[in-house]
């Protein structure tokens, strides 16, 4: 889900849903950008009051896809990797990158 918000509710964390340009056009972040405290300093400072950020709903993430298909292409990517999580953030992040690969996107 797309959603506007005022600057003042951005928080770091967040993924810009559209790129941000300058005056002249030039791209200052781009669309994908998970905003930094950086970034929302820069932001707050160029007087940009509304931003475009994505909304994902964690229960949507893997929307069309089985569990089985999840844990196969997981599983075909360790194995691939000759890597295995050590902790749970490192399984969420794998597990992530599974559901990324079945939708079709690539991973860089």
């Amino acid at each position: 889900m797309i959603k506007v918000i005022d600057i003042n509710e951005l928080n770091e964390g967040d993924v810009l849903a559209e790129p941000i340009h300058n005056a002249l056009g030039h791209i200052l972040l781009p669309a994908n950008a998970v905003i930094s405290a950086n970034s929302l300093k820069l932001l707050k400072t160029l007087n940009i009051t509304n931003i475009t950020i994505k909304k994902i709903d964690e229960n949507s993430q893997n929307e069309g896809l089985t569990d089985e298909e999840v844990e196969s292409t997981l599983n075909i990517m360790v194995e691939k990797i000759g890597w295995s999580p050590d902790n749970e953030f490192e399984e969420e992040l794998l597990k992530m990158a599974a559901i990324h690969k079945l939708k079709g996107k690539s991973i860089k």
